[in-house]
This record gives C-alpha cells, sequence and structure tokens, in this order.
C-alpha cells in the first residue's frame, strides 16, 4: 500500500475514485434503462428486473469506492499525524 507523497495522490486514492466513478456511471445507465423501459418498447420485466438489479450492484459499488477513500483519508491522516 503505497502512499505516493502528501499532494500527490495516492494508488489508493485512484483507486476509490475510479470506483466511484465506475459506479455512477453503471447506475445512470441502469436508470436510464428502468426509466425508458415501457416508454419506447412493450414493457420487459426480465429487462427491467436486471437493470434494477444492476442498479443495486452500482450502489454497493460506489459504497465499497467510498469506504476505500475514508479509510485512505484516515491512513493520510495518521501518516501526517506521526509526522508530525
Amino acid at each position: 500500500m503505497a502512499v505516493d507523497g502528501i499532494g500527490g495522490g495516492s494508488s489508493i486514492l485512484q483507486t476509490g475514485l475510479q470506483g466511484v466513478q465506475s459506479g455512477i456511471r453503471k447506475a445512470s445507465d441502469a436508470a436510464e434503462d428502468i426509466a425508458s423501459n415501457g416508454t419506447t418498447r412493450s414493457l420487459d420485466t426480465a429487462s427491467l428486473a436486471e437493470s434494477i438489479v444492476e442498479l443495486r450492484e452500482a450502489e454497493a459499488q460506489v459504497k465499497a469506492s467510498a469506504e476505500v477513500l475514508e479509510t485512505e483519508d484516515r491512513l493520510l491522516g495518521t501518516l501526517l499525524d506521526t509526522q508530525a
């Protein structure tokens, strides 16, 4: 778990941010699918259920990535406290 330096970011931070961004994109796509189901085509319950599952997966991904970011923040705070 390497920290590249204060203010220089870290691989942990980058991983957490990428996870949040990916989850948000996935949630947006799933929400769009849910909203369009039944409006542009006949109601497809299987597709709707799949989109709902994808939305829940995206929610879990964003939550997990946010926890990574919180942990990285605490770690950096601990390192700064130790150096002070």
